[in-house]
């Protein structure tokens, strides 16, 4: 499904500028940058953004997927770059990816074992300057759709693809420098 028509998620400036509650179908994306920290410092300054937000006021908990609001009615997901991360916080399932805009360079073997033919077709079509980037979006709105549906990356299969396909994928690449950022929501 597209996101052409919806509202963009908001980006927030920091924690404190969330709203004490969210609209129905807003999401909110937190930007953290965490260059130079070091793993457990980076996840110490991410608890503090958390204890930060007002709409989760209730508090949140540790979960084997990642931390969780109290409130069952709201989702977090969050992901990691190269020195910066990125929280989304929703009412429903939410998914967030961030990849690097530079691919591996065996991204066709990765493409081939993830995606489908077709898919792998229409990446390897676009002319070379431009297959990073459809690389980078692809990968990113596999693992955002992965995490909302509470998938673990597996190899292509195509009921994963269509339960994928399901859901609404907004993209942004103009606030993370070198990141491209996916979103996943049903």
């Amino acid at each position: 499904m597209d996101a052409a028509g919806l509202s963009a998620p908001r980006w927030l400036r920091c924690a404190e500028h969330a709203p004490a509650q969210l609209a129905a179908g807003e999401t909110l994306l937190l930007p953290v940058r965490t260059a130079g920290l070091a793993p457990a410092l980076a996840r110490q300054w991410l608890r503090a953004q958390l204890d930060a937000l007002p709409c989760l006021a209730t508090g949140w908990r540790d979960s084997p997927r990642g931390p969780q609001p109290h409130n069952p009615a709201l989702r977090l997901s969050l992901s990691y770059g190269q020195g910066v991360a990125v929280l989304a916080l929703r009412a429903g399932a939410i998914g967030v990816d961030l990849t690097p805009l530079t691919p591996p360079v065996d991204w066709p073997a990765v493409a081939a074992t993830y995606f489908s033919p077709a898919h792998c077709a229409q990446l390897a079509a676009l002319p070379a300057p431009e297959q990073g980037a459809a690389f980078a979006a692809a990968w990113a709105a596999l693992e955002a759709g992965n995490k909302c549906l509470g998938l673990a990356l597996a190899e292509y299969c195509a009921d994963s693809a269509r339960q994928r396909a399901a859901l609404t994928i907004w993209h942004d690449r103009s606030q993370l420098t070198g990141h491209m950022l996916a979103l996943a929501w049903s």
